[in-house]
């Protein structure tokens, strides 16, 4: 486990610096259930850091304003390049996917998978990413392959909670 937590430190190091702009979040953001706030690594970067203690999956959120939509794919790509250049495989093309929320209503966004299997503790990626008003959110789980089934499935309903802040 020492092994996974090292590289997913590595892989974190990668992801593109964010700031965030706007201090008043326009999503509701908490953990999924029984799942910890890991307040310490919350910074200009990411707004949001939650980890399940059982598996050592963690799901990030980053955010970014935007003043129009063209700029919200350039954030995008600009992971997708910082985890390819570092040896993260695609899984896939990137897909245009909507998510039905718990409110009733589609979040329309982008979702692309990576792996990382250099190391004896491979790593998969999963990230969505979507934009309300002008604001952009990434939000990505990283967890060990041996893990999928439960980090997917906790994702894919993690994504559902994040409706538009009233």
């Amino acid at each position: 486990m020492k092994r996974f937590l090292s590289l997913l430190c590595f892989a974190l190091c990668f992801l593109p610096a964010v700031a965030f702009a706007d201090p008043d979040i326009n999503i509701n953001i908490a953990p999924p259930a029984n799942w910890e706030s890991v307040d310490a690594d919350i910074s200009e970067n990411r707004i949001a850091v939650f980890v399940d203690n059982a598996t050592e999956n963690r799901i990030e959120i980053q955010s970014k304003e935007f003043p129009k939509d063209s700029y919200a794919k350039t954030f995008f790509d600009s992971l997708h390049d910082n985890l390819t250049q570092n040896n993260f495989q695609p899984k896939g093309e990137l897909t245009d996917k909507k998510i039905t929320l718990n409110n009733g209503k589609e979040r329309p966004g982008k979702l692309a998978s990576y792996t990382y299997d250099l190391t004896e503790s491979p790593i998969s990626v999963k990230t969505f990413m979507f934009h309300v008003k002008a604001v952009v959110y990434i939000v990505t789980i990283y967890y060990a392959p041996q893990n999928k089934e439960s980090a997917e499935k906790v994702f894919d309903e993690y994504l559902k909670t994040l409706t538009e802040a009233k």
